[in-house]
């Protein structure tokens, strides 16, 4: 599992960025229940999906046996560059 990067803004505000996280874990949790929420967008890879949490997009994919989610992107900012450079 990847480490989980916290900006400066968060440690700046920690209850913004705790009820962040709370309102993150209650979106995509359990993701089993529904592997396939989201918009598909096959134009930027295969089996993608995203999520919008306020004004985040989540990209997930459909595993076997579990959904993956990568990162939580800023939905401003362009999200097929973002996963290009990995």
């Amino acid at each position: 599992m990847k480490p989980v990067v916290i900006s400066a803004r968060a440690h700046d505000d920690r209850s913004s960025a705790l009820r962040f996280v709370i309102r993150l874990r209650r979106s995509c949790l359990p993701p089993g229940r529904h592997p396939s929420r989201g918009g598909a967008v096959p134009a930027i890879a295969p089996g993608l999906r995203v999520s919008v949490l306020g004004s985040c997009l989540i990209p997930s994919r459909v595993l076997d046996d579990a959904v993956a989610i990568d990162r939580v992107v800023q939905g401003a900012r362009d999200l097929a560059t973002i996963l290009d450079d990995g």
